[in-house]
């Protein structure tokens, strides 16, 4: 019952997730890409980004995560799991947590 809290809400009904997507059935405290290769988990982008690879190109960029603080803030590497719950990783809709106002001459 170590994971008897987890809800995988992750994946669609015509591509569902099992455990075994995205973790190494041997070491579960590794990831697995489709390909078998084996990741750490603090190089969780590798496999994440093999269906999310928007994300992942946002990411490497610099436009999706890595900020703490707004855009010219302190430039920090986050792992899609700093923000995201893994298994059920859609963030509910919500407003902005600090508003810019228009900029004026």
């Amino acid at each position: 019952m170590a994971h008897g809290d987890i809800r995988l809400n992750h994946g669609s009904p015509e591509k569902p997730l099992s455990c075994y997507t995205c973790h190494n059935k041997e070491k579960r405290d590794f990831l697995v890409t489709e390909a078998g290769t084996k990741i750490d988990m603090d190089h969780s982008y590798r496999m994440c980004g093999q269906c999310h690879f928007r994300q992942r190109k946002d990411w490497v960029g610099g436009a999706h995560g890595k900020r703490l603080s707004f855009w010219a803030g302190q430039r920090v590497v986050k792992n899609c799991a700093s923000c995201h719950n893994p298994h059920s990783p859609r963030f509910e809709k919500r407003w902005p947590v600090t508003y810019s106002p228009p900029f004026k001459k």
